[in-house]
């Protein structure tokens, strides 16, 4: 490739520079640019004049368009899940506070105030949620362990440019989501459980009798 597509034998077509994880493309390319006007052009050596710094985004726009499309879906996707949990959350905690009423009831008679109660509800739907997600976090590591390890999920190389769907555990993000889908969730359902404080314990102690 070197012979055909160079000038002569000693001549270098170009470097592939690979930035380190988290770095910045676009500021890589740009000193990388600098640095060849420094060394190149500075001194009127117009021996490399079709010389420049660009990155693999620029050089292949639409693979990148195709990935961030692919982003997208992966929120929207999210985004359907979470409103799904929320609501089902949601519907939990009313079922849990009118199904307890008469409880709410005696507890608000031995003088216990309304946000004691709230709490005692809102820390058993977290441990229902935590079950839950736990198991959720149980299945779908162990589907993406059995992906990188036996990789029966195949895609077509024509469409996807690859043969096999990647996976990749990042450990970091997956705790950043389930501590930050506790809280949201747990937050939510402060909500529905203000319904405590509607119920009266003369009215409750009647409706248990």
């Amino acid at each position: 490739m070197q012979r055909i597509a160079s000038p002569d034998n000693g001549a270098i077509t170009g470097y592939e520079i690979m930035a380190r994880r988290g770095a910045s493309a676009a500021d890589v390319a740009a000193a990388a640019e600098m640095a060849i006007e420094a060394a190149f052009y500075e001194d009127g050596d117009q021996s490399v004049g079709s010389a420049a710094a660009v990155t693999l985004a620029e050089r292949y726009p639409v693979v990148f368009d195709w990935l961030k499309t692919h982003d997208v879906n992966a929120r929207v996707i999210l985004a359907v899940m979470m409103a799904v949990v929320l609501f089902n959350m949601a519907s939990a905690m009313l079922i849990m506070v009118l199904d307890r009423t008469g409880m709410i009831g005696v507890l608000k008679a031995m003088g216990m105030r309304n946000g004691a109660v709230r709490r005692i509800f809102l820390y058993r739907a977290a441990m229902l949620f935590v079950r839950g997600a736990a198991w959720g976090n149980a299945v779908g590591l162990a589907l993406v362990g059995l992906q990188a390890w036996l990789a029966p999920v195949k895609l077509d190389p024509e469409g996807y440019m690859l043969s096999e769907l990647p996976v990749r555990i990042d450990v970091w993000w997956l705790a950043a989501l389930n501590a930050g889908a506790v809280a949201v969730t747990v937050a939510v359902m402060t909500l529905p459980s203000m319904i405590v404080a509607r119920i009266s314990p003369e009215s409750s102690l009647k409706y248990r009798q």
